[in-house]
């Protein structure tokens, strides 16, 4: 009953026939407002009883009674609210598709945000296809593309499916979703649909040329975002890794600072050490050329030549360190050579250049031949040249390792 009920101010309701302006001004309250119940009684100042008439109870929201033909939870075709009662999805159950039942019906996806298929039980020569439409009656049919599950990558699949069992995902990408099938014979499959209300992610995404893929790290620059791929001529993503891109990548983004060569992008690095990979064994009174190698952003650094075996008639050794100022093409002496000594099985000798003035004795005397001190910046493209001198020599270079400080 809806309308306006009168107390006094004993709480009692006012009779309608005694109700006056003075009264209700003076010495009543006035409630208005909705009953909505079933068995209410009321009793007037005089002990008479108000009879109200029996309301229906509230009608809840998900009842499922109001338009067909939208999923509901017991497979049953309900009303609009029926997402409330079904939750976060709905299952079909299995349905068989064959010669004589080629497709399944068009389900109407206008409350759910994704959908699963799993195909199992198929058999040679058959196939099936995923479709999807968004008008009413169905008469517009295109291909729904979905991504596989049974692939780390989770790369996507071509509308038609025709193998082992698998189960298939994705969005929703009309209204109405449907398997079909072009069956003939004994071709047969057995198919099952889940709808969610929350849509899920795809392992991996593809479309239109830009990739995101996802990996774990094993210690190496696995890749765990990238965007793009590259196109064969020096075009390469957009990266963000755990370590870091490699060296000579052209992209800016990762994790970590990177620095412009004029080129592409080399990782910032700390004070680090390293080796040349310089391991000769000189025979004679010449001249050996050492590799090539590349500074990356440090000031300067202690280049150490480790001897092993040496032998001969006053064998020794002089260490000149050179600048390429194209690459590697030219060489130019950069700085003084360490004083030619007569070496030893085990001795060591060492370039230490860095741009500020060093002491006489930086690396001691134990077991070191000599030393040169270079008071300048360490170019980015550098070697060792090994000058060595004697007669009958034989002068095994065990390593010569590089300690490169910023």
């Amino acid at each position: 009953m809806a309308g306006r009920l009168i107390i006094d101010d004993d709480n009692h309701p006012v009779p309608g026939g005694v109700t006056t302006l003075g009264n209700i001004l003076s010495d009543t309250t006035i409630v208005t407002g909705s009953v909505n119940a079933k068995a209410v009684a009321l009793v007037d100042a005089f002990g008479n009883q108000i009879g109200i008439s029996s309301a229906p109870s509230v009608v809840e929201i998900g009842d499922g009674t109001n338009t067909a033909n939208i999923l509901k939870s017991d497979g049953t075709a309900a009303g609009q609210n029926a997402m409330f009662i079904a939750g976060t999805g709905y299952t079909t159950g299995e349905i068989a598709l064959s010669a004589s039942t080629q497709n399944t019906q068009w389900f109407d996806m206008l409350d759910y945000a994704w959908v699963a298929v799993e195909v199992y039980k198929m058999n040679a020569g058959g196939s099936v296809t995923f479709q999807t439409s968004g008008d009413v009656g169905q008469s517009h049919v295109n291909s729904a593309y979905l991504y596989q599950t049974n692939s780390a990558a989770g790369v996507i699949t071509s509308q038609t499916f025709s193998s082992a069992d698998q189960v298939f995902h994705g969005p929703r990408s009309g209204r109405y979703f449907r398997v079909s099938s072009s069956f003939s014979g004994g071709q047969v499959a057995k198919v099952n649909l889940t709808f969610f209300t929350v849509p899920s992610f795809p392992q991996s995404l593809a479309v239109g040329g830009f990739n995101f893929t996802t990996a774990v790290n094993a210690g190496t620059a696995t890749n765990v975002l990238q965007i793009g791929a590259s196109n064969g001529s020096g075009n390469v993503p957009i990266i963000v890794t755990v370590n870091g891109a490699a060296d000579g990548t052209t992209s800016p983004l990762a994790v970590g600072d990177y620095l412009f060569n004029g080129t592409n992008f080399d990782r910032n690095r700390n004070n680090y050490n390293t080796t040349t990979g310089d391991t000769p064994t000189i025979v004679s009174a010449t001249t050996t050329n050492g590799a090539t190698q590349t500074n990356y952003n440090a000031k300067g650094a202690i280049i150490t030549c480790a001897l092993g075996t040496v032998s001969g008639t006053t064998p020794a050794l002089q260490l000149q360190l050179q600048v390429s100022y194209d690459g590697g093409t030219t060489w130019l002496n950069y700085g003084a050579a360490t004083t030619s000594l007569l070496v030893a099985t085990g001795n060591t000798s060492a370039i230490i250049i860095y741009p500020t003035a060093l002491p006489s004795t930086i690396l001691g005397t134990t077991n070191s031949s000599d030393n040169a001190q270079i008071n300048a910046p360490l170019p980015r493209t550098w070697r060792v040249q090994f000058i060595t001198t004697g007669t009958g020599i034989s002068i095994a270079v065990a390593s010569v390792n590089v300690q490169y400080m910023n």
